[in-house]
């Protein structure tokens, strides 16, 4: 390790010292990451959906787009990802976070066919830690398209 290197591995463990002491002397717990959740919340076709939204999009390869889609079932609200000019064999998917985005559930990945062009609703939440995003990945593709988080 060079000169700078060590120099930054000292000021990086001098700042982690630091914390732990204030930690220390304080009583306060530093935030964990919590891990993902355990389950996916509710799914349900949203085929009759009464006031949809789009909540965010993504551009695609292909003229394609993206969209996180938000509608009420059953007096309820509920999201789902769309594709805009889908192709047969491309996947779908909604992330289901808790903590904020922070960690992750893949929820309904879904490979799309017969001219479907959208998955599963998941079931909302009030709570602004509760937050989803739309997931896509072109038939045949190599990279995966996502929405930002909508909380």
């Amino acid at each position: 390790m060079n000169v700078a290197g060590t120099a930054l591995k000292t000021a990086v463990l001098s700042a982690a010292m630091v914390v732990m002491a204030a930690t220390a002397t304080t009583g306060t717990a530093l935030a964990t990451t919590a891990a993902p959740p355990a389950s996916c919340p509710t799914m349900r076709n949203p085929v009759n959906a009464t006031n949809t939204v789009t909540r965010k999009q993504k551009a695609m390869p292909n003229s394609q787009t993206l969209e996180l889609r938000s509608g009420t079932i059953s007096g309820l609200e509920y999201v789902w990802g769309r594709i805009l000019n889908s192709k047969d064999g491309d996947a779908v998917w909604v992330d289901y976070s808790i903590d904020g985005g922070a960690n992750w559930r893949q929820c309904d990945l879904r490979t799309l066919s017969g001219g479907v062009n959208y998955g599963y609703g998941l079931l909302t939440s009030s709570s602004s830690n509760v937050c989803m995003r739309a997931g896509a990945r072109p038939k045949g593709g190599a990279v995966s398209y996502l929405t930002a988080w909508w909380c």
